[in-house]
């Protein structure tokens, strides 16, 4: 149960530390945030005694925000899909693989 929460929050970091090693943007560590929540839900949740439902609760809501923050870069990745000029086209994809992942953990989860 705890392990796709872990590996969520790995794969947000990573998506966080590609972003910001490519363009040096601070907006590029927000799925760095997201994911530090998500190993905060996993503490409280496993390891202070709180049930574990509570911290996969906790992260399950974390990603749901995450889907609603990224999902206004679908509409501009399909266009970048076919190779329509679109501004900032590495957030775009960074946006839109958080997107997918956080909707897959949701699926996941529930």
């Amino acid at each position: 149960m705890f392990t796709f929460a872990y590996l969520y929050a790995v794969i947000l970091f990573a998506i966080s530390l590609t972003g910001y090693s490519k363009t040096k943007a601070r907006t590029s560590l927000i799925p760095l945030y997201l994911g530090f929540f998500v190993f905060l839900s996993i503490f409280l949740g496993r390891y202070l005694g709180y049930s574990a439902s509570s911290g996969i609760l906790g992260t399950i809501i974390i990603a749901v925000l995450a889907c609603l923050a990224t999902a206004r870069a679908l509409p501009k990745a399909f266009a970048l899909m076919q190779k329509k000029d679109v501004k900032k086209p590495l957030a775009v994809i960074l946006k839109s693989i958080t997107f997918a992942v956080s909707f897959i953990y949701i699926i996941v989860q529930l």
